[in-house]
């Protein structure tokens, strides 16, 4: 009984702390400014191996916003900051 008792603190203990989770970073790409908040990698293709990304509305989600890769068999690159800064101890 020892055992499932201690099973049963460690999961109380694991919902507890993914219920109180930190978002690190949240787009919808409801809005037109969603390029100005990404930066398309440039520099490592050459461009005429890279795609174009498409700011387009999903069928399946009509009242809202998504990118899409606009070509097939193309390179595609894009990155973002984060909200809030990530400190997981991986690197002290």
């Amino acid at each position: 009984m020892k055992l499932a008792g201690s099973v049963l603190a460690a999961a109380a203990a694991l919902f507890a702390t993914s219920a109180n989770a930190e978002v690190y970073m949240k787009e919808t790409f409801e809005d037109a400014e969603w390029e100005s908040r990404w930066t398309v990698g440039t520099e490592w293709k050459p461009t005429s191996q890279t795609g174009e990304w498409k700011w387009m509305t999903p069928e399946l989600h009509e009242d809202g916003k998504a990118i899409q890769t606009g070509e097939d068999a193309r390179f595609y690159s894009l990155t973002a900051p984060l909200d809030a800064e990530v400190n997981n101890g991986a690197y002290e």
